[in-house]
């Protein structure tokens, strides 16, 4: 990155590695829409398939109904 010049010309550097709340929107904002390469959408279905396939993500107190099968929490 480097030196940035704002809109008076003036040169300055970045002093914190941690954007405002400001900036951190602005960049949200500007990165919505955008298409997905189909690499990053097959990086992500495989992240999801070996989280779905641990079983350490489905932990055994998980309330159940009294068919066996999981309760609705979401009460």
């Amino acid at each position: 990155m480097g030196n940035t010049q704002n809109t008076q010309g003036t040169q300055y550097k970045r002093t914190s590695r941690h954007p405002s709340e400001e900036t951190r929107e602005l960049i949200s904002q500007s990165l919505r829409g955008r298409p997905k390469e189909e690499s990053w959408k097959q990086a992500i279905s495989a992240g999801m398939v070996q989280y779905w396939s641990n079983d350490e993500n489905f932990p055994d107190d998980y309330p159940q109904n009294d068919d066996g099968g999981l309760a609705d929490i979401m009460e």
